[in-house]
């Protein structure tokens, strides 16, 4: 990694102290402390958790891991520092491939690239990426790319903690991007800041979608989050978001929901947003959509707390 003056905004983190009056700080990341997440997380290595061959590739050119799908969901497990980038893909054409499984046991990794830290590059089934148990985990992007990206879905899980930042940039910079939907389940705690969005696709839920009842039951904290904290939309305006359980947090953002049709937020939710620059909830506008396709009415249902700049936000329609 080259040595450069990197200059995030991170939530506070135990591993590298920082002086702050406020929730969110500009911390300068020198090659030092690189250096000791570095030493602190030790040495990197990929394995498999479900028995099966370990057919992870490493493309020493481009800094890059290849984990390839196989026709029962794989799982593997990564542990320790790495600066790599990894794509998940169908090498071998396996016909009826299954998803990813990606379990984080004490895992840093810090990429500074345009391209996302993990990139689920086919357009069916999904990337689950879980912190273990008792674990803190972290996937950093200081360049401008995604941190977990994928043309299908995403699925974050697992018991432990789990931090990711993502710099920015005009045309990218997501946090967590899918194509397609974003589902929470277990009692993972997420931190998340963004020079972007913090979770980006068509739409969000905090269940799994194959068992309903394995529900959400930990926390998000949006730190500092340049756009919206959570944005689901299309162009066809079908986008929606449900949220059945969990903790919300938001430091600062511009907007906290982003939707098409409908934001439905069930009983014992709670969702707090201490300062927000633009309305808590938007919608797309006319130039964002098809060319063909009227905008609908958004409409929010608040059955559980929903608290942005000190004012409660009741049901209503956009």
């Amino acid at each position: 990694m080259k040595k450069a003056l990197i200059t995030l905004f991170l939530f506070l983190t135990p591993l590298l102290s920082c002086s702050s009056s406020s929730n969110t700080s500009t911390k300068s990341y020198s090659e030092s402390d690189l250096t000791t997440l570095k030493k602190t997380y030790g040495t990197f290595s990929i394995t498999r958790g479900d028995g099966g061959n370990n057919n992870a590739s490493y493309n020493e050119e481009t800094n890059t891991y290849t984990i390839p799908v196989e026709e029962t969901k794989a799982e593997y497990v990564l542990q320790g520092y790495s600066d790599a980038n990894f794509v998940f893909a169908n090498p071998n054409s396996v016909a009826d491939y299954k998803g990813i499984k990606i379990n984080l046991n004490k895992a840093c990794i810090v990429s500074n690239s345009t391209s996302s830290v993990f990139y689920y590059s086919l357009g069916s089934k999904n990337i689950e990426v879980g912190a273990k148990k008792n674990t803190k985990n972290i996937l950093l992007n200081i360049g401008e790319g995604n941190v977990i990206d994928s043309q299908a879905n995403i699925e974050l899980t697992g018991k432990g903690s789990l931090e990711l930042f993502s710099k920015g940039a005009t045309s990218g910079g997501h946090t967590v991007r899918a194509s397609n939907s974003i589902s929470l389940y277990e009692s993972v705690n997420l931190t998340i800041n963004s020079g972007h969005d913090g979770l980006h696709c068509d739409s969000i839920y905090t269940y799994n979608n194959d068992d309903t009842t394995n529900k959400y039951t930990g926390t998000i904290r949006f730190g500092k989050i340049v756009s919206q904290a959570m944005e689901a939309t299309t162009s066809k305006c079908e986008g929606l978001i449900k949220l059945t359980s969990g903790t919300f947090v938001i430091d600062n953002c511009d907007s906290v929901f982003k939707s098409d049709i409908s934001i439905s937020i069930s009983s014992g939710v709670s969702i707090k947003a201490s300062s927000t620059t633009s309305n808590p909830v938007v919608k797309q506008d006319q130039d964002e959509v098809d060319e063909n396709v009227t905008i609908p009415s958004l409409k929010l249902e608040n059955s559980g707390t929903f608290i942005a700049n000190g004012k409660t936000i009741e049901s209503q329609t956009f």
